[in-house]
C-alpha cells in the first residue's frame, strides 16, 4: 500500500494569453482543407501552441467542408485532445465558429 501526502499547495498552469502564462495567445483563422489533411493540419497547429482555432469560409472553400456536420466537429475535437496528450500540453484550444472573410476582417 502507498500512502500520499501533499507537502505543498496545489500548482495551477494559466491559459495561453492569461497572466502569469508562458504562453501567448495565438489564434489561427484557416480554410480547412479536405479529409485527412485538415486532421494532419490541426495536430501539428495544436503541438505549435494555437490556443484557438477560427475555420474560415473562402471563395474556394469546398461545399463538404462549409457544412459543419456534428461528426466532423467530433473528430476535430477529438484530434485536439489527443494532439494535446501528445505534446503533453495542459489547456485544449478551442475550436470557434466559422467565419467569413468579410465578418474576419470586421474583428
Amino acid at each position: 500500500m502507498i500512502t500520499l501526502s501533499c507537502t505543498a499547495p496545489p500548482s495551477v498552469e494559466p491559459a495561453a494569453g492569461e497572466r502569469g502564462s508562458r504562453l501567448p495567445w495565438i489564434e489561427v483563422a484557416v480554410s480547412l482543407p479536405r479529409g485527412s489533411r485538415a486532421e494532419e493540419m490541426l495536430d501539428r497547429l495544436v503541438q505549435i501552441g494555437i490556443s484557438a482555432l477560427r475555420p474560415l469560409i473562402t471563395e474556394r472553400t469546398q461545399g463538404f467542408a462549409r457544412d459543419r456536420s456534428p461528426a466532423r466537429a467530433a473528430r476535430l475535437e477529438r484530434v485536439v485532445r489527443e494532439a494535446c496528450k501528445q505534446s503533453r500540453r495542459a489547456w485544449v484550444p478551442e475550436i470557434q465558429a466559422q467565419i467569413g472573410v468579410a465578418d474576419l476582417a470586421r474583428l
